[in-house]
Parts: structure tokens; sequence; C-alpha cells
């Protein structure tokens, strides 16, 4: 797992809740999401071949992928360095789009893996999991550009002069 160098004293649950937001979980997270979403959206409309209404379904399950958690940090006992390390993913979410934007690949990848194995091959399916491929790869290129170049990111990943990061030994 890629976790954060210092993260004593958070024990084995803050461990896997900090990892699942750092490679590889966190394209296995999204691919899953991916995976599940064309399922859901012919669960929903009653229809196994739903055309275009893939993408809007796909703009709210990423709408949900943003309020289900922050509605899950308020109701659920989190402990704080976890908290802590989110709220730094946060912060870095905001001032890098290509951080975001790199969710798209594997989402894209889950929207295709669904296609290939379900054999439901449609225009709009194929053409939505381009979209979300490419415009992943263009996000995970130029995150990696940004993030092998600032060392505020460069901490950030590795755990290391993080103010979140750092308390976590104390504990």
């Amino acid at each position: 797992m890629n976790l954060p160098q210092n993260t004593g004293g958070i024990g084995s649950s803050g461990r896997v809740l900090m990892a699942l937001g750092s490679p590889p979980w966190d394209g296995l997270y999204f691919a899953g999401i991916g995976l599940l979403t064309i399922p859901l959206l012919s669960w929903f409309r009653g229809n196994a071949r739903s055309g275009w209404w893939l993408v809007p379904f796909l703009l709210a399950v990423m709408i949900a992928v943003r309020i289900i958690p922050a509605i899950l940090r308020r109701l659920l006992p989190f402990p704080a360095p976890v908290l802590a390390a989110w709220a730094d993913r946060r912060q870095i979410s905001k001032h890098y789009d290509s951080y975001q934007w790199r969710k798209m690949f594997w989402i894209g990848l889950g929207l295709a893996l669904f296609v290939a194995v379900s054999r439901q091959v449609t225009t709009p399916r194929i053409v939505v999991a381009l979209v979300c491929i490419l415009s992943g790869v263009l996000g995970l290129v130029r995150w990696r550009a940004v993030s092998t170049r600032t060392d505020s990111v460069k901490n950030w990943e590795t755990g290391r002069n993080s103010a979140s990061f750092s308390n976590l030994a104390s504990k």
C-alpha cells in the first residue's frame, strides 16, 4: 500500500481508510464505480440499453461520489489523523484539477470493462467510456508532471512535512 510514512497511532482501520485514497486502491475504487454505473442506470431506467441517459446519470454518480463521503465524514466517527489526511487531499484536489481528472481514467476503464464483459455494446457507452479514458489519461499525465515538480505535493504523497501527518507519530 502507498501509505504516508508517519502513520503510527491510527490503527489498522485508519491505515485502510487512508489507503483507499492512494494508488492502487483508489483506481480500483473508481473502476468499480465505472463498472457498476451502467447496471445501476439500467436498473433505474428499467432498460438494458439506456442510450445517452448514461451521460446525465454518470454526472449524477460523480456528484454522489463527492456528496456521500462528505455526509459520512459528518455522521461517522473517523480518527482525527484520517480526517486531516482527507482534508489535505481535498485541498490538493481544489488546487490541481488534474488530481480530480485522473479519476475519469479509472471510471472509464470500469465502463469499458462492463461493456466488454457484458457484450452490451452501444455507441453512447463506447463514446462515454472513451471520453472518460482519454480525459483521464490527460489528467494522469498532467498530475504526474505537477506532482513530480511540486515539493508540497511530493511531501503530501509520502507523508513527509505535512501538518496533518506530522502529528501521527505522537498519537
